[in-house]
Parts: structure tokens; C-alpha cells; sequence
């Protein structure tokens, strides 16, 4: 059932949001292709400068969160302690003092205080730990929703040490800054019905924001992808009609948006989701439990962070132009043989279905001088 936000406003009909459940399951059940390898490579940066950039910088990011993980977030000093013959320890040198300093800021990152990056522990280790219990197993037993703030926490310290790892080899272009809305399971203000969404990622760039939007109500508008969260693997299923269900709204709000991505985390399992016109490809499972699985994990949110606006699925021939709070549209003219702007006053009609080729209708005028 299409997403009509003209006459479904938080719409209380029950056979309309039950058909779109019923939709849903059957998009899943038609047209999910599991495992599927190119997923995942379909994120990086077409630049092939910035793609072996983004390789960098991801392995610069493991490489602080590997040790952070292994000592519980308390990162030890490289350097070994010198003792003398009576076992007192001696004075450090300047050379071990700096060693000493480095090691640290492993366990540190911009904005710390903010979110408490110890949270992932608890994410990473959820099949070891015993008070949590094995994802493949009933044990351990809690609502999904505790799995919240331990994945935001994950995806917020990658984003830092982007940030920082950045700061140390500058890319040609500033990575987006990636993170989840504060708030989960939540509502979306500009829903059509009440349905909550587990989580979702946002991002200063290639949507109509210029600041930092994390700590703002939850939209579909702002949003990158959205990200759905079951406690076992065996909801997995679930997790992917889920998904299916609330993709649409991204859709429903972005008029520049093509195509969508999204993310299934069941356990310690992820899975990337892209939503293209006529399928759902989802990736092959990255294991956060294990090293290999987090640094796969940890590239993709780079590649997103790093990637040109038509790899997150935005038409680059329609822009939101922040100077003047309006969107810009590209069209190409086949008379004057030029592209000639666009400025849009409305839309006339917006897409909602998960499948299909998402045209939507403008009123719009040329963009003349005046208009710089």
C-alpha cells in the first residue's frame, strides 16, 4: 500500500498498515537475494583515489579499536617498564613518555564523555559473555532493545577515530560524520502511521542540514539508512520484513533519493541491505564477534563516510542548495544542448513503494542569475 502522506496522515486504519505489513513480507519473501558479495563493494568511493583513501583510513580505525577491544577499553602503554636490580621502577624516558601518551589516546576519541565507547564491549563480546548469553542460543534472555545503545556506541567511536585518523592524513574531501539519532525506537515525526523504528544513521551532508543532527527527533528525512535490531539470529527473517516495511519512508521524504541502504543486526550478525528498483540485496553476514567481521564492518562505515552522495543512493542531479533553503534540479536541454537548473516550488507527487522507479512531479522555474 503506497505511502500516501496527503491522506494517511498517522493514519489509525488498520487494513492499510496491514497490507503494508503483508507487502512487506511478500518483498522480502520475492525479492531478497542473500550473500550476495558485491554488497558491500557497492559502497566504496567511485574515485579510486578515494576509494584506496577510505582503505586507509579504515585500517587506521581498527587499528584503535582492536586494542581498545582486547584490554577492555583500557589501552596499556607500549612501552615495557624499566625496573632496577630491587625491582623499582624506573623514571620513563621522553621517548618512552610519548609512546606512553600515543597508546592512551587509543582509548580516547573526539567527544568522549558524550557517548560511554564501553557500551561496544558489551556488543562485540554478547556470544562469550555469560551474563548475556550466546545470540545462537535462549539464554541470557533480554528485549533488543538493551542492544541499542551498545551499537550506536560501536558506530559512534568509528566515527570518531574517522575523525581523528582523518586529522592526522587529511582525504581530498571532509568524510561525512556518521552516527545514529540519540533516540531509538522511536516514532518518526514525519511518519504516516506509528510505527518505531529501532535505529537509523545520519549525516551533515547530501540532505538539507549544515549541523550536527544526532541529538534531533528522529525523521526519515534526515536519514542515511535505516538499521533494524533483533536479539537472536533466528529473527532474522523478521528483521529484513522489518526493514522492508519502514524503507519506504525514506522514499516518501527524499525526493533526491534513488535508491536506499539499511542494516539488519541480529546478535552479533550484520547484514547491509540495498534496497535497489526491483530486488533487496543483502550482504554477507559480518560478524562484529570476531576481528575480520568488525573490520568489515568498520569499512563499510567508512566507505558511506567517504563515498560520492550517488553511492548512498541520491540523484546527483537533485540538490538541496542550503544558501537558499530550496532544492535544485538538473535538466538536460535538448535544444540549447546544455544542462539548464531548475529551482523547485513544490512537489506534486511523491513515491512510498519499495519497489519500482520512484519518479516523482515537481512544479519548478528555471533558475535565473537572480537566483545566485
Amino acid at each position: 500500500m503506497p505511502w500516501n502522506s496527503a491522506s494517511n496522515i498517522l493514519s489509525g486504519d488498520k487494513m492499510i498498515n496491514e497490507e503494508r505489513v503483508t507487502e512487506a513480507k511478500e518483498h522480502v519473501r520475492d525479492g531478497l537475494s542473500r550473500n550476495v558479495s558485491e554488497v558491500l563493494a557497492a559502497a566504496a568511493p567511485l574515485d579510486s583515489g578515494m576509494r584506496k583513501k577510505a582503505v586507509s583510513l579504515a585500517e587506521a580505525v581498527c587499528q584503535q579499536l582492536e586494542p581498545f577491544i582486547l584490554h577492555k577499553g583500557n589501552v596499556p602503554p607500549r612501552t615495557t617498564k624499566k625496573r632496577n636490580r630491587r625491582g623499582q621502577q624506573l623514571p620513563a624516558t621522553s621517548r618512552e613518555s610519548k609512546g606512553k601518551a600515543a597508546s592512551d589516546s587509543a582509548s580516547e576519541a573526539p567527544g568522549q564523555g558524550a557517548v560511554d565507547y564501553s557500551l561496544l564491549l558489551k556488543w562485540v563480546n554478547l556470544k562469550s559473555s555469560q551474563d548475556t548469553g550466546s545470540s545462537n542460543s535462549k539464554t541470557g534472555h533480554f528485549r533488543e532493545v538493551k542492544m541499542y545503545p551498545w551499537v550506536g556506541a560501536f558506530i559512534k567511536y568509528v566515527a570518531d577515530q574517522l575523525v581523528k585518523a582523518v586529522a592526522d592524513s587529511p582525504p581530498p574531501k571532509t568524510p561525512r560524520q556518521l552516527e545514529t539519532f540519540r533516540k531509538a525506537d522511536v516514532v518518526a515525526i514525519d511518519a504516516d502511521d506509528w510505527r518505531r523504528v529501532d535505529m537509523a544513521l545520519t549525516q551533515c551532508l547530501d540532505l538539507p542540514q549544515r549541523d550536527d543532527r544526532s541529538d534531533e527527533p528522529f525523521t526519515y528525512a534526515q536519514s542515511v539508512a535505516l538499521v533494524e535490531v533483533k536479539r537472536y539470529d533466528s529473527e532474522e527473517t523478521a528483521a529484513f520484513d522489518q526493514l522492508a516495511l519502514y524503507t519506504p519512508g525514506l522514499y516518501a521524504t527524499q525526493v533526491n533519493r534513488r535508491f536506499a541502504w539499511g542494516l539488519t543486526i541480529c546478535g552479533t550478525h550484520v547484514r547491509a541491505c540495498l534496497f535497489i528498483h526491483d530486488n533487496i540485496l543483502a550482504s554477507e553476514v559480518m560478524d562484529v564477534a570476531t576481528e575480520s567481521g568488525r573490520k568489515q564492518f568498520v569499512t563499510l562505515l567508512v566507505n558511506w563516510a567517504m563515498c560520492e552522495s550517488q553511492r548512498l543512493g541520491y540523484d546527483p542531479t537533485i540538490r538541496y542548495n542550503g544558501e537558499t533553503s530550496q532544492w535544485e534540479i538538473d535538466v538536460w536541454d535538448d535544444e540549447s544542448r546544455e544542462t539548464r537548473t531548475y529551482i523547485c516550488e513544490y512537489v506534486v507527487a511523491d513515491t512510498s513503494s519499495l519497489f519500482g522507479q520512484h519518479r516523482r512531479c515537481f512544479v519548478a522555474r528555471a533558475k535565473e542569475s537572480s537566483d545566485e
